[in-house]
């Protein structure tokens, strides 16, 4: 069994911190607050989307899976990122997630983390399997 050192997996060679906080007029909500969330498989343009949405919702981005993250976005389940999240028990989340939670930053008394449960990445996403030599 291979270990992987989790604060060197990172996106992109990013070397943003989680010391990138915005002024606090910018936060429309509390909705993630607390949480530090990492992705994997996305697009630069994608992630920068993501990163502002999760600032705005009082959240924290992390460009690197450390043992601060508490959710990993993936969009599949290839990754060295998703891996180390697996073995460290970090929920494992779709990126529905985020946009659902957008959608609801508003709302009194919305928490994202509440509802994130409702979103796990399911194992076989984006698998194509082919099942051979069986006769019926």
């Amino acid at each position: 069994m291979s270990f992987i050192n989790i604060n060197e997996v990172s996106h992109n060679n990013d070397t943003t911190t989680l010391d990138n906080t915005l002024d606090e007029d910018t936060i429309e909500s509390t909705c993630l607050n607390n949480l530090v969330i990492c992705f994997t498989g996305f697009d630069a343009e994608e992630l920068s989307q993501y990163e502002e949405q999760i600032h705005l919702m009082g959240g924290k981005f992390s460009p690197h899976l450390t043992s601060e993250v508490t959710h990993l976005i993936s969009k599949n389940t290839f990754s060295e990122k998703y891996k180390c999240a697996v073995n460290l028990n970090i929920p494992i989340i779709q990126d529905k997630w985020i946009n659902e939670c957008w959608n609801r930053r508003l709302e009194v008394g919305f928490s994202g983390k509440r509802i994130a449960s409702q979103y796990i990445l399911p194992p076989f996403i984006n698998v194509q399997i082919c099942v051979t030599g069986i006769s019926g």
